[in-house]
């Protein structure tokens, strides 16, 4: 991206402007961030993918037996055939996995690191459709592609967070808005995380596209990770007690044992805690769900290129012996000669064989694109 079409989609802010002043801070409103819709995706492609695919798709409908009611793809097409006429919409999410051509819009955002960049959601919705006004635990950047939708914000730190009781969906009691814009096709609008928002399609149908960020929670993290690591010979030492003073009252536990109790499970801890950045890695990398893809053209292998599959996730971590290289969950160790290599694999999806056959010359390197091009992710 060059750097008029860089200020462009940040409304004239650089890279840097943008994460100090707005990232995780405040909203940011773009006027044809885009130079009108930056996709070409109609509602029956995507009613399409909601019904002949795995990739995780919901209809919410205002008027149905809830306040919000949630229904869950994949779909028929009775489904849509039942559908009201308005207060309805239909959210598909991992885009990307479907049209190879949107990864140029999330190539636009790589200004935040690779591993933070989720999915792109697409949401077709009827007159006056919406999911209710609502807060998000991570980034989003909302992207117009057809129609008009207005958003409320309510910027206010001290919102009230209740939500609607016997709703399936977190939708906001109370709701204040103090910000009202209304969106057409080529408008960007940032929201921050926990910002509450209600986008309400206008006299037309809309669609929007969801530009999605990963924020893993603590939860999340120590979950995966211990669960990881449980197996390890690390955490197979028992408690022991040797020359242990007679206690008063065999009911109690001691304050000396829950201190003893204590330091196996932070010993245990910190003994795997070198092994932490390398399981960030393969952690980061995995690919949502196991269905496979079949993209037209993107099988294709010819003289002179390679392509790299959309879904696959590829990172490196640098120490000053080694290169650290992630693809889909997996890890491979490489020395510091194939460091060019590797950024250009990272960078890039598609590879020129000239220059491929220049990094063959590391035999680490070789034999991680042909463990991707066996694996499938590089056709």
């Amino acid at each position: 991206m060059n750097p008029t079409s860089k200020q462009k989609m940040l409304g004239g802010l650089s890279y840097q402007a943008f994460l100090s002043e707005y990232w995780q801070q405040k909203p940011l409103l773009v006027r044809q961030a885009f130079d009108g819709s930056p996709i070409d995706i109609s509602a029956e492609e995507l009613a399409g993918i909601a019904c002949d695919t795995e990739s995780p798709s919901r209809i919410v409908l205002e008027n149905g037996n809830e306040p919000w009611e949630s229904l869950f793809g994949p779909f028929d097409d009775d489904t849509f055939a039942n559908l009201p006429e308005s207060h309805w919409t239909l959210l598909v999410n991992d885009l990307e996995r479907y049209f190879p051509e949107l990864r140029q819009i999330m190539n636009k955002f790589h200004f935040i690191p690779n591993w933070r960049l989720d999915d792109l959601m697409l949401s077709y919705a009827t007159i006056e459709g919406s999911v209710g006004p609502h807060t998000d635990e991570y980034d989003v950047f909302l992207i117009q592609t057809s129609g008009e939708r207005k958003w409320h914000i309510d910027s206010k730190e001290d919102f009230n967070k209740e939500t609607l009781e016997n709703c399936a969906l977190s939708i906001l009691k109370y709701f204040d808005s103090d910000n009202d814009w209304i969106l057409k096709p080529g408008d960007m609008l940032y929201l921050p995380p926990n910002m509450p928002h209600y986008g309400i399609a206008q006299d037309n149908d809309c669609m929007t596209l969801s530009v999605g960020f990963r924020a893993p929670s603590q939860r999340e993290l120590i979950y995966n990770w211990v669960d990881s690591t449980i197996n390890s010979p690390t955490f197979d030492s028992r408690y022991r007690d040797k020359e242990r003073i007679l206690q008063t009252n065999p009911a109690e536990i001691s304050q000396y044992d829950i201190e003893q109790l204590s330091k196996i499970i932070l010993k245990g801890l910190d003994s795997e805690k070198n092994s932490l950045s390398v399981w960030l890695g393969k952690y980061l990398t995995e690919t949502k769900g196991d269905y496979a893809l079949e993209e037209e053209g993107e099988k294709k292998q010819t003289s002179n290129h390679y392509k790299r599959k959309n879904w696959l996730r590829l990172a490196f971590i640098e120490d000053n012996q080694t290169i650290h290289f992630f693809a889909e969950g997996e890890h491979f160790l490489l020395d510091h000669e194939a460091k060019e290599a590797i950024h250009y694999l990272c960078n890039n999806y598609t590879y020129k064989k000239l220059l491929l056959d220049k990094f063959y010359q590391h035999a680490t390197f070789k034999m991680v694109f042909n463990t991707l091009l066996q694996g499938n992710g590089i056709a």
